[in-house]
This record gives structure tokens, C-alpha cells and sequence, in this order.
């Protein structure tokens, strides 16, 4: 049981630091699709997150910097 509540605290670390990323990365009118998404199951919904995220991400090295090192730090904290 441990290994789940440290996965479970982990994932929602990451995904606050996620959502602070697209906070400050993606235009405002994807915010509500990006908060939608959490709340649907399934894995479509997280390819849709993926697609919001990945469109600053790919389109500057210091996003691709930024966002790495808020969910590594997430992840190990």
C-alpha cells in the first residue's frame, strides 16, 4: 500500500507541475480543456494533454528546459 500512496502523491505533484507549465506556456482558452481532462478516464484525454503541452514545448528549448525540470523536481521531491 506504501507503493501506491508514493506513486499517487507523485502523480499529482506532477500534474500540478504540469499545470503551472501551461499556466505560464499555452494560451488561456486551452486551460479549461487542459482542467476537462483531468477529470475524463481513458487515455484519449491524456493525448490531448499531450498535444496542449507539446506546442510550447516543441517550439522553444528554454520551455523544453523548464518543463523537464519542474516534473523531474515533482517526480523526486
Amino acid at each position: 500500500m506504501t507503493e501506491v500512496k508514493r506513486f499517487a502523491g507523485r502523480t499529482w505533484r506532477v500534474t500540478r507541475a504540469v499545470w503551472a507549465f501551461a499556466k505560464r506556456r499555452v494560451p488561456r482558452w486551452m486551460l479549461p480543456v487542459l482542467a476537462a481532462c483531468l477529470f475524463i478516464p481513458g487515455p484519449l484525454d491524456e493525448l490531448a494533454v499531450l498535444a496542449v503541452v507539446a506546442w510550447p514545448v516543441l517550439r522553444s528549448a528554454e520551455a523544453r528546459a523548464e518543463l523537464a525540470e519542474s516534473v523531474r523536481g515533482a517526480w523526486q521531491s
